[in-house]
């Protein structure tokens, strides 16, 4: 426990530390979204269980999720060092203000869930939304446990307690497996619901040990409403209407999908979980890891470090995020046999979610990236630029998708040269293609947005222009040079993909990594990449020097 509740201080560490957790997540993830495609398939049942997600996950995102990231983190941080107590003032109010204020939206949204699920499965039929709309209100008591997990992680990330903070979220993923390999059981689809309302309990108390040994304890006397309290709420406004448009968008998405086909829901989250695995495991684990040191920074007045830890990480994260997008896009079939290969999903819709996470793949480095950037305005304790930034991606989505879906695919043929080139001709329900294209030009217009916000907002930041955009271009040009071999590599063996047996889509994948790798890492090396530190940053960790 001593160990588990260390305090991190090196933003490399500690993102390697998030980094793994996040990694060891997403597996967790992967196997859970497997298991219930052998228990269902590409179905009905796995739509509604997506479609339920979405309002209680809304609650969170919209509430407490914003507000550690841009709120509660910068302002507990400002009084720890030198007024620790009012610190654990400020904390214990926003619990129970939080708690409150996310029980009583839990409560209106159970009322109002029949009327949420018309809006976000159009496409369903009545036994469909029924079920959905049950499954959801179930669900409703996760957001709550999740919001006292989120003030817990607010403290813990405060205090750099980086190790039980990134266990959390595997104990969630534990939660809803347990969900899906043993209530289902007992009572069958509702148990997917209970299997998350457990992984949210799991996900809050095993923070509970490092919170207390943080010094933290709720004390009576203490107000309820701390003068803090108002201040983190105008911090949290901006940052939630964000969040509220990136929801928006995934109730866009999820409605069109409905309406395109049975099992174009799942097809297209299905892709866009694995697609956002970059995201989780290195841009918001190192934008995690990052955000304390630059809200330090600010609060010290070091404006040379403030972007010094900027440019290191961005940089960092660019050097490994590019490569593996482009590995994506070459193995997108593999990575989708190996994830979700299952006997219940046909090799159709195998190809769909292949193409979509190829598709997704091209702008999967905007998402990761993005979450970075944010911090810069954050540790300033401005959350209302980033909101910008939001808006032009999500609006640019939805506009596009629903261009194509409407006016370009039904009278044009552009999709038929599109399913030609991708050698997918006979496959129904090829709409959902516009969906993961949308997606990743929307990501690569709002990281461009938030980026030059970034160097308008004070003009030291220009400083760090040409270093961004060297960065860029040399892992760029090195990663297509390195793709183009994994891809000759992977042209040695037979193209017909359907017939490849679990080993030998390994086998396949494993020689594709490992030439990628080995000419991604020899060059970068070779010529001295000054983004290769984050690696060397681990290796002298791992190797404890």
């Amino acid at each position: 426990m001593k160990f588990l509740s260390r305090s991190i201080n090196s933003i490399a560490t500690a993102g390697w530390i998030l980094s793994f957790s996040a990694l060891i997540s997403a597996l967790l993830g992967l196997l859970r979204t497997r298991l219930l495609l052998d228990l269902y398939g590409v179905a009905i049942q796995t739509d509604i269980y997506n479609v339920a997600f979405r309002v209680p996950d809304l609650i969170y995102t919209l509430t407490l999720s914003g507000a550690i990231s841009a709120a509660l983190v910068p302002i507990l941080i400002s009084h720890y060092s030198n007024k620790k107590e009012e610190a654990w003032k400020i904390a214990q109010s926003f619990f129970f203000v939080a708690l409150l204020f996310v029980s009583v939206l839990s409560i209106i949204l159970f009322i109002l869930m029949p009327y949420a699920v018309d809006v976000l499965a159009p496409g369903f039929d009545a036994d469909a939304k029924s079920q959905a709309v049950l499954l959801s209100r179930i669900m409703l008591a996760s957001p709550i446990l999740l919001g006292i997990s989120a003030v817990f992680s607010g403290i813990l990330q405060s205090t750099r307690k980086f190790v039980i903070y990134a266990l959390a979220p595997l104990f969630y993923n534990a939660g809803i497996i347990v969900g899906i390999l043993f209530f289902t059981d007992i009572w069958g689809l509702k148990g997917l619901a209970y299997g998350v309302v457990l992984g949210a309990l799991l996900h809050a108390s095993i923070q509970i040990p490092a919170v207390l040994s943080t010094g933290f304890r709720f004390r009576r006397g203490r107000k309820l409403f701390h003068a803090q309290i108002g201040k983190i709420a105008k911090l949290i406004a901006p940052r939630s209407f964000a969040s509220s448009i990136h929801q928006v968008n995934l109730i866009v998405i999820t409605a069109l999908a409905s309406i395109i086909s049975t099992g174009s829901i799942t097809i297209f989250m299905n892709s866009y979980n694995i697609n956002m695995l970059l995201t989780g495991i290195l841009g918001i684990s190192f934008a995690t890891a990052l955000f304390p040191a630059l809200s330090k920074s600010i609060v010290n007045k070091n404006y040379k470090q403030y972007l010094s830890s900027f440019a290191s990480t961005f940089g960092g994260v660019l050097f490994l995020v590019i490569p593996a997008s482009v590995l994506f896009i070459i193995l997108r079939t593999h990575i989708v046999q190996i994830a979700y290969g299952v006997s219940d999903v046909s090799w159709d819709q195998t190809q769909l979610m292949a193409i979509s996470l190829g598709v997704l793949s091209i702008g999967g480095f905007a998402y990761t990236l993005l979450p970075i950037v944010a911090r810069t305005f954050y540790a300033k304790q401005n959350t209302f630029t980033p909101v910008i930034a939001s808006i032009v991606g999500v609006v640019s989505n939805i506009v596009i998708s629903a261009t194509l879906i409407y006016l370009v695919f039904p009278s044009t043929n552009v999709l038929q040269k599109i399913q030609d080139i991708l050698q997918i001709s006979n496959i129904e329900s090829a709409d959902i293609i516009a969906l993961p294209i949308a997606f990743s030009i929307a990501g690569i217009l709002s990281l461009l947005v938030a980026l030059g916000m970034f160097f308008v907002s004070d003009a030291r930041n220009i400083s760090l222009v040409p270093q961004i955009l060297g960065s860029f271009a040399r892992i760029l040009s090195l990663s297509v040079v390195s793709g183009c071999v994994g891809w000759l590599a992977l042209s040695a063996f037979d193209s017909n993909f359907q017939n490849n047996s679990f080993v030998d889509t390994m086998i396949q994948s494993v020689l594709v990594l490992g030439s990628m790798g080995v000419i991604y890492l020899c060059v970068s090396y070779l010529l001295k990449f000054p983004e290769m530190r984050i690696l060397k940053t681990f290796t002298s960790r791992f190797n404890g020097t």
